[in-house]
């Protein structure tokens, strides 16, 4: 294994880490919050009928902002501490869900957790960590047009995935609940 994917694994598991020590120092903030842990937004999930065009436009806009912001600092010279920074703070990100999931919901949040990434984040990570790794990679490992279809290709069945299969996963579970 090559010492860029070294760092990167060391990069990720620190924000996760930094995630959880975060959500459990701030344990009472955590525990007081509603959010999208608690019993009465689940069984709204669960009885609405999600409007599939209206949500595929507001995945494509919470998605793609993002997206185009990484690319567009990809081609300047702060792409490095840009890919790693943005794993950093997915990664935190990641940590902090997850010990709000256990803390609200005990197992379950994590089952919640689980579904509710599954399967549009089989795509989002590769293409992100794709991102990612060429950033850090830079100058010896270069974009091409199949890396740069992969990428977008890779984010659009995503994107298309967490607006068309993810809901139906969701409401599955939750209604075994």
């Amino acid at each position: 294994m090559g010492k860029g994917k070294h760092i990167l694994i060391l990069i990720f598991f620190t924000g996760l880490c930094l995630g959880v020590i975060y959500a459990n120092w701030k344990l009472d903030t955590f525990l007081e919050q509603k959010g999208v842990f608690q019993t009465f937004f689940l069984s709204e999930y669960a009885r609405i009928t999600v409007q599939k065009k209206e949500y595929l436009f507001y995945l494509l806009k919470i998605r793609l902002i993002p997206l185009i912001l990484l690319l567009a600092l990809s081609v300047s010279r702060y792409r490095k501490p840009v890919g790693m920074i943005w794993l950093a703070g997915n990664s935190f990100l990641l940590g902090l869900l997850f010990v709000t999931a256990v803390l609200q919901r005990g197992i379950a949040g994590i089952v919640i957790c689980l579904i509710g990434g599954f399967p549009q984040w089989c795509f989002y990570a590769p293409a992100t960590l794709l991102l990612v790794w060429m950033d850090y990679r830079y100058p010896e490992v270069r974009w091409n047009k199949t890396k740069g279809f992969v990428l977008l290709m890779t984010f659009a069945i995503g994107i298309l995935t967490e607006a068309y299969v993810n809901p139906v996963c969701m409401k599955i579970y939750l209604n075994s609940l």
